[in-house]
């Protein structure tokens, strides 16, 4: 069985809709004042702006909603991959957090992102003239979000810009696909990928807590078993294991002819970023803006791992941290996607699709995710993962030098 795409409650008109929005603003500001911006005027003020930026947008629609009769439309929508990835993300928060307790410090601010979302959300929904979604889609996507980027307190405004651009790419770029209009990309990683490239090209990463993210995330003991035991609940019930299990493939290929031709680990210290592994299951892996065949989900994944292998390279040579490689290939990919599955439709890959409805959809992911399992059991048991690796040592590199 699967499970239903969305589960809707019949929509609903009404000129107090705007209370909602109201009340989230009023907490959106209780939570900025429980974390630190009570001793930072830089972030005290920054959500004092927001707020203010918020309500008056409210002002407005309300005046116009008076003066035109206008009332605003919206629905409770439940879509069962928002709250299961989002549980899956507070799982990793909590355990990361224990080793790293700023995680746990950041929470007011974290959900504050969630009341913002949902606020702006409303508010250019309403603008549109179109009906607001309410549900639990704005908790994945701020989980996502911060499980890669945090900015300081003095530059936080930023943090809610990069939301601001996720929801705005959501609503504004969109495609049909399978006759229904739909976003084209990931929300989390637009808004990742658009701040990242920014903060690149003008050489400003140190205001954000993107290299600390992806190096405490190091600190958890057995953190590659919690991701992977978190991440077949995702790929069970919405058949996304082709993605992790093609882009870690992807990924064990690149090492290999790296390391083999310059003597050298292309991840230095790793064979795969703890980052890395973690964003090849809960950042690329969104149903809706992921081919739908599955040899274009391998495909994808496939093209994922080289393009994060190639990213880490690039910035490498352009002295740039390399906490962005898992970000900035997203986008891209989402580009592809409709190529992929027509791709993935077309002579022998084709009847690879008629072969899969004639078994089931439900069996064949299956098998995938055995094939999975197993080779992250042999990562394990060989200490590809989870074991000290020979780039940690002086020995190694010293012997790579004399080469």
């Amino acid at each position: 069985m699967s499970l239903p795409a969305a589960i809707n409650s019949p929509m609903q008109r009404t000129h107090k809709a705007l209370a909602l929005p109201l009340v989230l603003t009023g907490l959106f500001v209780a939570l900025g004042f429980a974390s630190r911006a009570r001793t930072n005027a830089h972030l005290a003020w920054t959500f004092c702006g927001v707020a203010a930026f918020l309500l008056g947008w409210q002002l407005w629609l309300f005046l116009a909603s008076k003066r035109k009769g206008i009332k605003f439309a919206w629905e409770l929508v439940s879509v069962p991959s928002h709250y299961v990835q989002a549980t899956v993300q507070f799982a990793i928060f909590v355990y990361w957090g224990w080793y790293w307790r700023d995680v746990y410090a950041e929470a007011p601010l974290i959900l504050s992102q969630v009341a913002f979302l949902y606020i702006f959300d409303a508010l250019l929904t309403w603008s549109r003239g179109q009906t607001w979604r309410l549900g639990f889609g704005a908790w994945p996507i701020i989980f996502s979000t911060n499980l890669f980027m945090w900015f300081h307190d003095d530059w936080f405004v930023f943090q809610f810009l990069m939301v601001a651009m996720g929801v705005l790419g959501k609503q504004y770029i969109r495609w049909q696909r399978g006759g229904k209009l739909t976003h084209i990309f990931n929300p989390s990683a637009l808004g990742l990928t658009i701040v990242s490239l920014a903060l690149i090209f003008t050489r400003t990463s140190g205001i954000t807590w993107g290299e600390e993210i992806a190096l405490t995330q190091g600190r958890p003991p057995h953190l590659f078993t919690e991701i992977f035991l978190c991440g077949l609940v995702v790929q069970y019930l919405f058949s996304v294991t082709m993605l992790t299990f093609s882009a870690v493939i992807a990924i064990g290929l690149v090492n290999i002819f790296y390391l083999q031709a310059t003597g050298v680990y292309l991840f230095v210290n790793s064979n795969i970023p703890i980052a890395v592994f973690l964003g090849l299951h809960l950042l690329m892996t969104d149903p809706a803006t992921t081919p739908r065949s599955r040899i274009g989900r391998a495909i994808f994944g496939g093209l994922y791992g080289a393009g994060v292998c190639a990213a880490f390279w690039v910035l490498d040579a352009l002295a740039q941290p390399s906490f962005y490689d898992k970000l900035v290939v997203v986008p891209i990919l989402n580009l592809l996607v409709p190529l992929l599955d027509r791709f993935a439709a077309f002579g022998v890959l084709g009847k690879f699709a008629r072969w899969e409805t004639a078994v089931g959809p439900r069996k064949v992911n299956l098998a995938i995710m055995g094939c999975w399992v197993t080779l992250f059991l042999l990562m394990l048991g060989t200490g590809y993962v989870e074991a000290p690796h020979p780039g940690e040592t002086i020995g190694f590199w010293a012997k790579a030098a004399e080469e």
